[in-house]
């Protein structure tokens, strides 16, 4: 099994100062959590989030750009997954007014991708082709209001978009508006259909980042970078409502250090949730209940500093941690039982790290 990660790798980036390697493909030992270099594509620019396709035929990935860059059209990469692993691209397209693009997803039938960009506050959705590659963005959505922050939430910053399991509704957490913006998905013109009246409203200065649903259908949960905050929400599929239910601190009490939480992901077998903390560069674990309701157990050291990305292997037994200033990639065994995470040891240094993804 491989998996590829996307890291940093212009200087100045939100990464300051460093080189990482662009998209790497990693050999999975899924039977000791142990990691292997195989190939690295370098010819893309800070390449921060990808998605692999239904099918495990494609990657695709997209170019997160400076501060200075927000002028620039930011740029969405398909990629062919060769025999052996390796990554042959495919074509490039841009994101039209969106100066950087933050995250990317696709549809569970494999038809479109869509893409957020934090900078441009908008959202995307690109179709794509038979072969893999990318048509023009047939949709672009941008985003309207802010929030209570004074410097991050002036204007809205789209920074994630996720089709539901049918590819019917996308949700948008933005992290200034303190919104989840939902939008249904036309098929016939490839158009995102607003659903205001839909849209979830987070506490004030909460700065929603990114979500997961439950695999049952019945709940999504939302990590809220600027709180470290965990937002329980009950999930309607045939409606797209999203009613708040309950929020969960992601710290033990007493806990007085800085928040800057990123990414959040259900375990596949749905009784346990896992989110990633910088400010203490820890990974939370939670026992997730019969009526979706959350219970910390366990605050572990992520295996290095500033754990922005991490992903769960498809069999639900490992957790891998990408640090992105110390540390690299980390991997943990999953307790069957509990959730609880404990250091495989085993650990490959990458610099910049910012994405994992399964594939084949």
């Amino acid at each position: 099994m491989k998996l590829y990660t996307g890291c940093y790798n212009r200087l100045a980036s939100p990464a300051e100062g460093f080189t990482g390697e662009g998209i790497s493909t990693l050999r999975w030992d899924a039977a000791t959590g142990g990691m292997e270099r195989l190939h690295r594509f370098s010819d893309i620019e800070n390449p921060s989030f990808q998605a692999v396709s239904p099918s495990g035929r494609f990657l695709y990935s997209v170019s997160e750009y400076r501060e200075s860059d927000r002028a620039s059209d930011a740029k969405v990469a398909a990629f062919s997954i060769e025999a052996d692993g390796s990554l042959r691209k495919l074509n490039v397209q841009t994101f039209p007014g969106s100066g950087s693009a933050c995250h990317i997803s696709c549809d569970p039938k494999g038809e479109f991708v869509a893409v957020a960009s934090y900078l441009g506050g908008s959202v995307a959705l690109f179709p794509t082709l038979p072969n893999g590659e990318l048509r023009e963005a047939s949709s672009v959505m941008a985003h309207e209001g802010g929030s209570v922050h004074p410097t991050r939430q002036t204007a809205p910053h789209a920074h994630a978009i996720y089709p539901d399991a049918e590819g019917v509704f996308a949700f948008a957490p933005d992290l200034g508006a303190d919104k989840v913006f939902v939008y249904k998905v036309d098929r016939d013109s490839w158009q995102l259909l607003p659903q205001r009246e839909l849209d979830w409203s987070a506490t004030p200065g909460s700065g929603p980042r990114h979500m997961s649903f439950h695999p049952s259908g019945r709940w999504a949960y939302v990590i809220c970078e600027l709180t470290a905050m965990v937002d329980l929400l009950s999930y309607d599929a045939g409606s797209g409502k999203l009613q708040g239910v309950a929020r969960y601190s992601m710290h033990a009490p007493g806990y007085n250090g800085p928040h800057s939480s990123a990414h959040i992901q259900v375990h596949p077998g749905g009784r346990f949730l896992y989110a990633s903390e910088r400010g203490d560069s820890t990974i939370s674990v939670y026992g997730i209940g019969e009526d979706g309701f959350l219970r910390l157990v366990q605050n572990s050291p992520s295996g290095g500093k500033e754990p922005r990305a991490f992903g769960l292997s498809p069999c639900g037994g490992y957790l891998v941690a990408a640090n992105q200033h110390e540390g690299g990639l980390h991997s943990f065994r999953i307790d069957p039982e509990t959730g609880k995470l404990s250091s495989t040891g085993n650990t490959l240094e990458l610099r910049g790290g910012c994405c994992l993804t399964w594939g084949r």
